[in-house]
């Protein structure tokens, strides 16, 4: 049975009672729907699943932690398992089949993907470029497309582009706390010196900075 919570007009369907699981890369969307979910969370667990690139330096692993532990110091909310996975490249069918095969092995009610829609195709057509992600180009923001996939996936971001997190961040007073913990660089080690600063040129940083104002 599963509640409903509007937050600043974006509506999260969420679970106090059940066990759930979120996909968690450390980003700036998935580590905010992880600090939702904890501060409305009152019984169960929360298991959370980081899939972490061997050939990103596994910096997904490393920043979603640092995020897991700001959101617990944050909402008091312990009840935290944490699961990462690494794979020599990162992509979405194996992100996806392992969300499902983790969702089966936790016996998580629902699995969280915290995906937003893309800016407006105007400024999305300028962030191409050599390191953009052709995938990105799939979360077309003139389609709304629903919360629910397969009934026990929710993507409840899905039909907001990254602006709208911001709003949320400010919403939510996590803008100078939560936020600075996040990374989205999916940029490779020679272009962020082994992974210690963003690239500020591929996809996720150009949306980043379009979105925040920094990186």
């Amino acid at each position: 049975m599963l509640d409903t919570l509007i937050i600043d007009d974006v509506t999260i369907p969420y679970s106090k009672y059940n066990t759930i699981s979120i996909s968690c890369s450390g980003g700036a969307d998935s580590s905010l729907l992880l600090y939702i979910l904890m501060k409305y969370k009152q019984h169960g667990t929360i298991h959370v699943h980081t899939l972490a690139s061997n050939l990103k330096g596994r910096l997904t692993a490393k920043t979603s932690t640092n995020v897991i532990e700001k959101c617990i110091q944050l909402t008091g909310y312990d009840k935290i398992i944490h699961h990462t996975s690494y794979v020599d490249k990162q992509d979405s069918k194996k992100m996806f089949d392992n969300l499902a095969l983790q969702k089966e092995i936790t016996g998580s009610n629902i699995m969280y993907s915290a995906v937003t829609a893309n800016p407006p195709k105007d400024i999305a057509d300028s962030f191409c470029g050599e390191n953009n992600n052709p995938l990105q180009l799939d979360r077309d923001p003139t389609i709304q497309r629903p919360i629910f996939i397969l009934d026990t996936f929710c993507a409840p971001f899905t039909n907001i582009n990254k602006k709208r997190i911001k709003a949320l961040y400010d919403h939510l007073d996590l803008t100078e706390s939560l936020f600075p913990l996040t990374r989205s660089c999916e940029g490779l080690s020679s272009e962020t010196n082994n992974f210690t600063k963003d690239c500020e040129d591929c996809w996720w940083c150009l949306e980043r900075k379009w979105a925040f104002g920094k990186f």
